[in-house]
């Protein structure tokens, strides 16, 4: 019998509330006097003021995460990007990538040492100590935020591709509805997607470079996986090489690091339901992944928190899930601090 892996996630010293890119869309209408409901318009502008407050105060992190990605080149985009700026004090987390990688860090020293708890440091999510770059920029005068500026080229490669992902993600959850498919099997599925992944892409990159025909695109395509080679080297794990790697990639341990945990959790159930996949599910997945091991409360979208609840995440990460819906609540809670 296999056995059981337990991950300890470590939040932050401060109450860490995380906010759907809804929420700053939201915010940026109402400041800009835009009409939304008349309940939720009050709704908004009291969030707005009682996290401003907090986190000014030094109370609360309001992190800001890759919510740009999102609304980038949409209507209101600076404006979105001041309120989250606002929101956060410019604290900011690593990109959700680097987080995973560090995540699988963890899992990976804890699989070589053959220790079946994983503790996962506050510090994977942050470039800095949260809370004391909290102080530090409580106490400056201005605030400053860069404009990027994206070739319109990137910007259509983007939408091209989000809206290709939203295709193939509906494509193939009509298929699994219409086979039956049920929950526990696709979570299964997709617990050992990204190492059969790998294996495939690496070992097809490999008979490329044998046979002298590997470009530069089959290069960058597996340079992710060098990531986890250069760990598994560095951390002197056995059997040396990607056919230890790839057995620590199908084990328990990769499989209980929290993003990819609750990634898997929340597509197998998308995958196997009934309501069709929304334009937004995708890049909701991927920062939810993040947000939900990470944050004390997270501010989600309707369909969303009921998907995170009934799904037990909230339990199973100490993390509080609200959404406008439930907003109430959250102000009840954060307003003791």
């Amino acid at each position: 019998m296999a056995e059981s892996i337990t991950v300890v996630s470590e939040k932050p010293k401060l109450p860490t509330l995380w906010l759907d890119t809804s929420v700053g869309i939201k915010v940026a209408k109402v400041h800009r006097g835009e009409k939304l409901q008349d309940i939720e318009t009050d709704r908004v502008k009291r969030l707005f003021e009682i996290v401003t407050r907090l986190v000014g105060e030094g109370k609360l992190l309001c992190p800001e995460a890759d919510q740009d990605e999102e609304y980038e080149a949409e209507r209101l985009e600076r404006e979105i990007a001041n309120e989250f700026r606002l929101l956060s004090l410019g604290i900011r987390l690593v990109h959700r990538a680097g987080i995973l990688d560090h995540q699988i860090y963890y899992a990976m020293k804890a699989y070589c040492r053959r220790e079946y708890k994983i503790q996962i440091p506050c510090e994977v999510y942050f470039h800095r100590d949260p809370v004391g770059d909290l102080e530090l920029r409580r106490k400056q005068k201005f605030l400053f935020r860069i404009n990027r500026s994206i070739p319109p080229e990137l910007l259509e490669e983007r939408r091209a591709a989000k809206e290709e992902t939203v295709r193939r993600w509906e494509e193939l959850r009509r298929k699994l509805v219409a086979e039956g498919a049920r929950y526990q099997d696709q979570l299964d599925l997709e617990l050992k997607s990204q190492a059969d992944t790998m294996v495939e892409m690496v070992t097809a990159y490999m008979k490329k470079v044998q046979a002298g025909s590997a470009t530069f695109s089959d290069f960058m395509g597996v340079s992710g996986w060098g990531v986890y080679a250069a760990y598994w080297k560095h951390l002197g794990c056995q059997p040396r090489g990607f056919d230890g790697l790839f057995d620590f990639l199908r084990s328990n341990h990769i499989a209980a690091v929290p993003s990819w945990s609750v990634n898997a959790k929340i597509c197998a159930d998308l995958m196997t339901g009934t309501e069709p996949i929304s334009s937004s599910d995708p890049m909701d997945v991927e920062l939810l992944s993040i947000a939900v091991p990470l944050a004390h409360y997270v501010l989600a979208d309707r369909n969303m928190e009921a998907r995170l609840k009934r799904l037990g995440l909230d339990r199973e990460w100490g993390t509080q899930i609200f959404s406008m819906r439930t907003i109430d609540s959250l102000f009840a809670e954060i307003e003791r601090l």
